[in-house]
């Protein structure tokens, strides 16, 4: 049995713990902690290590993404900020990480040319039954399904 920590990271993001064998199923999945300080919102790192720590994960796949072209200034800066904070707090866990470009993991997947909500059909058909409760609510989040996908690139 392998567990993985998929991280889809930014301040919608999510994190999801995948039980790859014998056959990939989701265990948990929680939307990135955030916390104010004022006007500044940042990853509530206490909260990803006190949630992390206590799941037997082996190791971490995270998104490896950068800024985007006509991204403005202070987008880029609470982009970066939440990948840093989140990755910084994982580090804390000592455990093997790894990252993976989005081109990567949504070309296994199928996803290369697809809309974000396309990422929600490929978890469904990859994880079953598993990832259902996770996707439940008015409207599923594409982030904790692309969290999943990250989580069993290989």
């Amino acid at each position: 049995m392998s567990r993985v920590l998929g991280v889809d990271p930014g301040a919608s993001g999510a994190l999801a713990i995948v039980e790859t064998w014998p056959a990939p199923r989701v265990l948990d999945i929680m939307d990135m902690p955030m916390v104010s300080f004022g006007k500044l919102k940042i990853v509530d790192g206490r909260a990803v290590v006190l949630w992390a720590s206590m799941r037997g994960i082996d190791r971490i796949m995270f998104e490896n993404v950068h800024s985007r072209p006509g991204q403005g200034v202070t987008s880029v800066c609470s982009f970066c900020g939440a990948i840093g904070g989140v990755l910084a707090s994982l580090r804390v866990l000592g455990l093997p990480m790894r990252g993976v470009t989005p081109n990567d993991w949504k070309r296994v997947a199928g996803l290369i040319g697809q809309e974000k909500p396309a990422s929600i059909g490929a978890a469904r058909l990859k994880f079953g039954a598993s990832i259902e409760p996770f996707l439940a609510g008015k409207s599923p989040h594409a982030d904790r399904a692309e969290a999943a996908l990250i989580a069993i690139h290989s």
